[in-house]
């Protein structure tokens, strides 16, 4: 399980500075730009963590997954539009549940 979230952190990582680069590029939203970096930033970091100190790297995991949620699923539930508020309230989703079953599991 821990595994599976480590490398879940990286490919949210990637999405998150992916999301925050096309929302500067087609808007012009520094906040995007800022909010896709700085996250993407945590979760490597958050991913990097767990090869030597586990709960330091699930910690950060978890509260930029939860920030993230409280961001995007709202925004969801009174958009609808699964671009971008879908897809980033279902990985912040993956990712919180990924995170509370590692401290579970981690040995």
């Amino acid at each position: 399980m821990l595994e599976a979230t480590r490398i879940f952190y990286v490919f949210f990582a990637l999405l998150s500075l992916t999301g925050g680069l096309i929302g500067y590029v087609r808007a012009g939203s520094k906040a995007s730009l800022y909010a896709g970096t700085g996250s993407a930033v945590l979760l490597f970091t958050a991913s990097f963590l767990m090869g030597s100190h586990l709960n330091y790297g699930l910690c950060i995991g978890l509260i930029v997954s939860v920030i993230l949620a409280g961001k995007f699923v709202p925004d969801f539930l009174t958009s609808r539009k699964f671009m971008p508020a879908g897809l980033m309230a279902f990985l912040s989703a993956v990712a919180v549940t990924l995170t509370i079953l590692s401290f579970y599991n981690r040995t």
